[in-house]
């Protein structure tokens, strides 16, 4: 097969593509069973979703709800095995957080752990969810606003940062 340079991004939005055109019943064919496999962004969504709650708790400066989307993380982390135990890890953290600070630092270690995966897994972090990046805190998180809702600084500063055009390789 020859080599196409395409990027992550791209290769994560040409999987999604055929995996829906594969879906997609045919006006001859019957109604396809359950595949085992799932499609990338299928694969991401039980983590992205609760980290995205998390995400805007902490932008409205709240820990409201957090440490139930963080269970959730926990175990859906598990069960996409070895690669996701960092996920895991980070998501157990808020287990402990008791304030807005420590949830924030956990938060962080979380947003990583979860960009880290998707980009060496090459699985999509779903459509709509984009990548931000808050150049005071050095940081990057999800989010699925348009404009910037930043959960390190809460409604102190809100909108302090800029949405990032693809995921961050974090290994650097």
């Amino acid at each position: 097969m020859p080599n196409l340079a395409l990027s992550h991004e791209d290769v994560a939005v040409l999987v999604d593509y055929l995996a829906k055109q594969d879906a997609a019943p045919t006006p001859s064919a019957a109604p396809a069973a359950p595949s085992a496999s799932t499609p990338a962004a299928a694969a991401a969504a039980p983590i992205v979703e609760p980290y995205l709650r998390i995400q805007e708790a902490l932008s409205a400066d709240t820990l409201t709800g957090i440490k139930d989307a963080a269970r959730t993380i926990v175990s859906e982390a598990a069960k996409l095995g070895s690669s996701a135990a960092p996920i895991q890890t980070a998501a157990g953290e808020f287990q402990q957080s008791g304030d807005l600070k420590s949830a924030r630092a956990a938060f962080g270690r979380l947003g990583d752990a979860i960009i880290t995966y998707a980009r060496t897994s090459n699985v999509s972090i779903g459509s709509g969810v984009k990548v931000a990046y808050c150049p005071m805190a050095r940081k990057y998180w999800l989010q699925r606003a348009t404009t910037i809702q930043n959960p390190y600084y809460g409604k102190a500063m809100l909108e302090c940062g800029r949405i990032n055009t693809g995921l961050p390789d974090l290994s650097k």
